[in-house]
């Protein structure tokens, strides 16, 4: 399908696939560039290559049939000149004389740059597939000027490049160089590399390991000196701020002696204890009266119901069950098993839904119904504004920024509810 609407006939070597196909991410690109006729008569055709149109979604296999016959499917590696390699070094041909029995190999990415700078969430995906499904090999080129010259070896024009950009999406959306990933920080639907991937040989997770032991050791060291998790993470922001390490060590003793709890040493404990007693005796009488309040009909089966969804989305496989405000586990337990507050998550809606509902520890819980700064109107239009996959909803707590976690299902659904029948409630 051209820019002005009619078709084009094309060999498959002029065609790509993408979405609704595949998503390769090649229409950011490839994108549409509408050509005119040298006489500026009009509308030519469109720039090469072309995506495939929609209209053969209904052929079974017709992905398949074109990568063999030679389609764009996804991105490739290919063979790149050694001579254009920056460590190349010329002595290496002048030396020795150069025949055709030598080696010359070495590797690239067509628009590789261009693929980089995109940052096209599908383009990077379908890089780190092709990098990630690459043997160890494509980190090396090699030169040898014949057959029984000596052979050098260096890193292929392609390593050099992804060793150094910023290319790797983590699973917050923010471009990385593979040395600063783990595993941890793929994305989900990011294959996790294997030991003879490609991409081990691109030092991926190297800084990332070292600065997360250096950082064990740290919080270790902090809470030595007493610090509780909210301690913990206002020192780690001062220290990202670019505090001294001198600087953090003496706010974590301020913050360890703010934090101790509270004495309350008496001056005079005999007074004080006959101040207690007359209190005692003059306080008043427990009483009861009988008073009418409205309930909300079926709020109860509601409850429970939301509390038995909230279980099988936020237990894991272990049997942990875990709070989608601060993330940790559950504390504890009670006979019918992990103890947790199933909140509303959007109040005031005109009909009780399942899955508009979190599962919140007792604390958070509080937090939650309590000290929320952030109204009905915001958490609707933040979470019915978040795409696929695991979603997180910020909201301020007793003042502090909180991160609302939510499954890819249970997002699916409460997003649906909202959006088919998640009307206000009439006062």
């Amino acid at each position: 399908m051209q820019s002005d609407g009619g078709d084009r006939w094309v060999t498959p070597q002029q065609t790509f696939v993408d979405l609704p196909f595949r998503d390769t991410g090649l229409s950011a690109l490839y994108p549409r560039v509408a050509l005119r006729w040298r006489d500026g008569s009009g509308f030519a055709y469109d720039r090469e290559p072309y995506p495939l149109a929609g209209y053969y979604s209904e052929v079974e296999g017709v992905e398949e049939f074109l990568e063999i016959v030679g389609a764009q499917v996804g991105i490739v590696i290919t063979q790149a000149n050694v001579y254009e390699n920056v460590k190349f070094s010329w002595s290496w041909r002048v030396n020795n004389r150069e025949t055709r029995q030598g080696v010359n190999v070495d590797w690239g990415i067509e628009f590789l740059e261009k693929i980089i700078e995109s940052g096209s969430p599908g383009l990077l995906r379908s890089l780190w597939h092709a990098v990630h499904s690459s043997p160890h090999s494509k980190a090396i080129a090699t030169y040898q000027a014949n057959r029984t010259a000596r052979t050098y070896k260096i890193d292929s024009q392609l390593a050099q490049v992804l060793k150094e950009r910023a290319w790797v999406l983590d699973r917050h959306g923010a471009l990385r160089t593979p040395r600063e990933m783990t595993n941890d920080d793929l994305p989900d639907d990011w294959a996790k590399p294997t030991d003879g991937s490609f991409v081990m040989k691109l030092d991926f997770g190297s800084n990332a390991n070292v600065l997360r032991a250096r950082e064990h050791i740290h919080t270790q060291q902090l809470r030595r000196l007493g610090l509780d998790d909210e301690d913990l993470a206002a020192v780690m922001e001062f220290k990202a701020a670019g505090g001294s390490a001198e600087d953090i060590f003496r706010m974590a003793r301020e913050r360890s002696a703010d934090s101790r709890f509270p004495v309350g040493a008496s001056d005079d404990p005999d007074r004080r204890a006959g101040t207690a007693a007359r209190d005692a005796l003059n306080a008043p009488h427990h009483a009861t009266e009988v008073r009418e309040r409205s309930v909300v009909v079926g709020q109860k089966q509601a409850t429970d119901e939301s509390k038995a969804y909230l279980r099988a989305h936020y237990t894991n496989e272990s049997g942990d069950m875990f709070c989608q405000a601060c993330q940790k586990p559950l504390p504890f337990r009670t006979k019918d098993g992990w103890y947790f507050e199933a909140v509303r998550f959007v109040a005031g809606r005109r009909q009780i839904h399942t899955a508009n509902a979190i599962a919140l520890c007792h604390l958070c819980a509080a937090l939650y119904k309590h000290a929320r700064a952030t109204d009905d109107e915001q958490l609707s239009v933040t979470l019915m504004d978040r795409s696929q996959g695991t979603v997180v909803v910020p909201v301020v707590l007793d003042g502090k920024r909180v991160r609302i976690v939510f499954t890819e299902k249970h997002a699916i659904d409460i997003q649906v509810a909202m959006r088919v029948a998640g009307d206000d409630r009439k006062l």
